[in-house]
C-alpha cells in the first residue's frame, strides 16, 4: 500500500487524482458525481493528505464504518478536525442510547400519525399564500417553510422567530464544511443562537409548555438533569436536521420532476396511492442525499481494501457516493420514481446513528408532493433561468430554484 496526497493505491503505484475532501467544489461543483465515481472505482479508501482525512465511498464500506463504533467512534466529533459537542450525534453506546431516547419521544410512530393532518394543512397554507401568482422562488417560499414550521412547532419556538433561527443555522451550517469555514460570522451566529436558546429555556423554567424544550428540562439520565450544553446542542441538531435536510429533499425533488415530466405525470395520476408516493420519496431522498458526509475517528488499527487505517485519524463517509453505488443500484445515475430499492439508501445514515427524524422527513416530503401535484401540477423552470446550488461540503442543497406554474387550484375537497 502506498500513501500520498494523491490518495491510496492498492498494489501498483499509479498516478492518482488529488482530491480536496473539504472543498465546496468537490461536492457541490458540476463534476461532483464523477469525482465520487472515481473514488468508488479507483480509490475506495482514499487519503487526503492536505486535510489528514480518510474517506470511504462505497455503500458497503460506508455501512461498515457506521456499523462498528468500536472501530470507528463518534465520540471525537462527526465534523472533520472540529471538537465534539455534547449532542447525541457525538455519543456511542449506552450514552447515545440514553440521549437519543429523550429526543425520540417526539418522533414516535403515533406522533407522526398525529402530525400528518397538520403537515397537510401547512402545505396547503403555503400554496394558498401564492395567491394568483404564477411564479415563485421555490426554496424560500415552499421547500424551506414547511419543515421550518413543523420542527419549529415541535421545539415550541414562536412562529415569528422561525425565519431568523433558520438564518442563523444556515450560517452555522456553512461552518460545518471544516475549520477553514468557521468565520467570525459563524461564531457570531452560534453565540446568538445560544442566547436565544437560553431565553427560551428561561421562559419554560417559569412555566412548562408542551414541546421538546420543556421535555428536556425535566429529563434525567442516570438520575442527573441534562447539562445546559447538552440541551443547546440537541436543540441545534434537531433544528438543522429537521429543517435543512427536508428543504433539500423537497427542492431537489421539485427540480427532478421539472426535468422528468413523464415521471411527474405518473405521480400526478397516482398521488392518492401512498405506497407509490412513498417509493417516489425514497428515490428523491436517495437522489438528493441532503447530508454529504459525517466523520468518525479510528479507534484501533483496521484493514480495509488492503489499507491499514491508523488510530486517532479521521475517516469520512461520503453518503451521496454510496447512494449511487452500482454494486447496489441498477442504473444508479438515473432518477426513477418507479425504482425498486434493493437495499435502503444511506441518505439518512446507517446503524445506531440512523437519522431520528427520517420518518418525519419522509412524511413531510410525501404530503408536500401529494398536495402540490394536485393543486399546481404544471410547475417548471422559467426559460433561460437555472437553479443555484449551495456551495458546501456538508449539505447537498439548492440555494435558489425559480419556478413558474399556473395559478394554484383549490384545496382537495374544497
Amino acid at each position: 500500500t502506498f500513501r500520498s496526497g494523491c490518495g491510496i493505491v492498492v498494489g501498483t503505484m499509479t498516478e492518482r487524482r488529488q482530491i480536496d475532501l473539504l472543498a465546496h467544489e468537490t461536492h457541490s461543483g458540476p463534476d461532483a458525481f464523477e469525482t465520487y465515481r472515481y473514488l468508488r472505482e479507483e480509490a475506495p479508501v482514499y487519503y487526503d493528505e492536505a486535510n489528514a482525512l480518510w474517506a470511504v465511498s462505497r455503500y458497503e464500506d460506508v455501512c461498515h464504518v457506521a456499523r462498528h463504533p468500536e472501530l470507528f467512534t463518534s465520540t471525537e466529533g462527526n465534523l472533520p478536525h472540529m471538537p465534539a459537542d455534547a449532542s447525541m450525534i457525538n455519543q456511542d453506546g449506552r450514552q447515545h442510547t440514553l440521549q437519543r431516547g429523550l429526543v425520540s419521544k417526539g418522533f414516535t410512530p403515533r406522533r407522526m400519525r398525529e402530525l400528518a393532518d397538520h403537515i397537510r394543512l401547512v402545505t396547503n397554507e403555503l400554496i394558498d399564500d401564492l395567491g394568483t401568482r404564477t411564479e415563485c422562488e421555490a426554496v424560500s417560499e415552499l421547500a424551506a417553510r414547511l419543515p421550518l414550521r413543523v420542527i419549529g412547532e415541535m421545539l415550541g419556538l414562536p412562529h415569528a422567530d422561525h425565519e431568523h433561527i433558520l438564518h442563523l443555522t444556515d450560517i452555522m451550517v456553512a461552518g460545518g464544511s471544516g475549520p477553514d469555514y468557521v468565520t467570525e460570522e459563524v461564531d457570531d451566529a452560534f453565540t446568538e443562537f445560544i442566547d436565544y436558546h437560553e431565553r427560551e429555556m428561561a421562559l419554560r423554567r417559569e412555566a412548562r409548555t408542551d414541546d421538546l424544550l420543556s421535555l428536556w428540562l425535566d429529563a434525567e439520565i442516570d438520575g442527573e438533569k441534562l447539562e445546559e450544553d447538552q440541551m443547546i446542542f440537541e436543540h441545534l441538531l434537531l433544528f438543522v436536521g429537521g429543517s435543512e435536510s427536508t428543504r433539500s429533499a423537497i427542492s431537489g425533488g421539485l427540480l427532478e420532476l421539472m426535468r422528468h415530466p413523464e415521471q411527474r405525470q405518473y405521480l400526478i395520476e397516482n398521488r392518492h396511492d401512498e405506497a407509490i408516493m412513498q417509493n417516489a420519496v425514497d428515490e428523491i431522498i436517495r437522489w438528493v442525499t441532503p447530508f454529504i458526509r459525517m466523520c468518525r475517528t479510528i479507534v484501533e488499527p483496521v484493514e480495509l481494501h488492503g489499507v491499514t487505517l491508523t488510530p486517532d485519524e479521521k475517516i469520512m463517509m461520503i453518503y451521496p457516493a454510496a447512494c449511487r453505488d452500482p454494486r447496489v443500484y441498477d442504473r444508479p445515475d438515473e432518477f426513477d420514481v418507479k425504482r425498486v430499492h434493493p437495499k435502503h439508501h444511506v441518505a439518512f445514515g446507517y446503524g445506531q446513528h440512523f437519522c431520528l427524524g427520517a420518518n418525519l422527513a419522509r412524511l413531510e416530503v410525501r404530503i408536500f408532493f401529494e398536495e402540490l401535484l394536485g393543486r399546481m401540477p404544471d410547475f417548471a423552470l422559467p426559460k433561460g433561468q437555472r437553479p443555484e446550488r449551495l456551495p458546501s461540503s456538508f449539505m447537498r442543497s439548492l440555494r435558489r430554484l425559480p419556478m413558474v406554474f399556473s395559478a394554484p387550484g383549490p384545496r382537495r375537497g374544497a
